[in-house]
């Protein structure tokens, strides 16, 4: 199996586990998901952060680790649903 393959499976295991997770706490998924990306607000820099993994802390708080060339951010995914913190980039997707 190569490389892509085997990061997608891994990709889908981490959704399942963190919507599951999240249903125990009765909690909403919320929308943000992996691939997901954000720029800062305010940020005149308009680095664009990308989502690589959501997880629940022992709280019940769900979180997403940000990642941006070399820098790692980690945050609650209520701060990335704030628009004073963060503001979504569309995806540019290749329709036929």
């Amino acid at each position: 199996m190569d490389k892509s393959k085997r990061f997608e499976i891994q990709q889908d295991e981490c959704r399942q586990s963190f919507r599951a997770t999240m249903a125990i706490f009765g909690r909403k998924t919320p929308p943000i998901q992996v691939g997901d990306r954000f720029t800062k607000a305010n940020d005149h820099t308009r680095k664009v952060w990308e989502v690589s993994r959501l997880w629940t802390a022992v709280d019940g708080v769900p979180h997403a680790r940000l990642v941006n060339q070399h820098e790692t951010l980690m945050v609650s995914v209520g701060t990335l649903n704030d628009q004073e913190f963060f503001v979504v980039v569309p995806v540019k997707r290749n329709e036929p």
